[in-house]
């Protein structure tokens, strides 16, 4: 399909708003029909991007995100509202509250010190050695 300098404009532009916050190259493509790297070339040829690094997480408007939060929005309804991705999104959430936002806490933080046994049933108080004592 043949396109005209007005739609490809309307892509880059598009692609670039997008693209920034998070969204990855096929995302922003399969809006238009067409592919990822049809959308990187002519955006990267009609903006000023630079490229995320491999592996690198996207992150979004911290105080958009924790208002929206605040207010009782998913994370899904966030990243759909704002044409973000799920991953910028959540990203964004855990950089403003240091911790990962994950539905099994208990996983993420290690028990209290107190909570914590060795194989005699000894109290474990870490960088104490029990023969030590």
């Amino acid at each position: 399909m043949k396109m005209t300098p007005a739609q490809r404009d309307q892509i880059a532009a598009d692609a670039a708003a997008r693209y920034r916050p998070g969204a990855t190259w096929e995302q922003i493509a399969a809006d238009y029909g067409v592919t990822g790297d049809y959308v990187r070339r002519t955006t990267i040829a009609r903006h000023d991007l630079t490229y995320r690094r491999w592996g690198q997480q996207p992150i979004a408007d911290v105080d958009v995100v924790l208002r929206r939060r605040e207010d009782g929005q998913t994370l899904d309804q966030i990243a759909e509202a704002l044409g973000w991705s799920h991953q910028a999104v959540r990203t964004a959430l855990e950089t403003a509250k240091r911790e990962p936002a994950t539905r099994y806490p208990r996983f993420v933080t290690s028990p209290p010190t107190d909570r914590r046994r060795d194989r005699r049933g000894e109290r474990f108080v870490p960088g104490v050695s029990a023969r030590a004592t």
